[in-house]
């Protein structure tokens, strides 16, 4: 998970491409393991980490 957090705040590549990067097999299941874990979904992730470095 650290490492789609890091590619989420660092480069603007799509979140799916994100997740299979990760070794995840379907994006339902990054989603979900993803907002159990930060507390948020990955695009309120990258959204919030984007307003805090503009």
């Amino acid at each position: 998970m650290g490492l789609a957090c890091k590619k989420l705040t660092a480069t603007d590549v799509p979140i799916k491409e994100i997740c299979f990067d990760c070794g995840f097999q379907n994006f339902v299941s990054f989603h979900k393991i993803f907002k159990t874990v930060t507390n948020v979904t990955p695009s309120a992730y990258r959204s919030k980490a984007i307003s805090h470095f503009p």
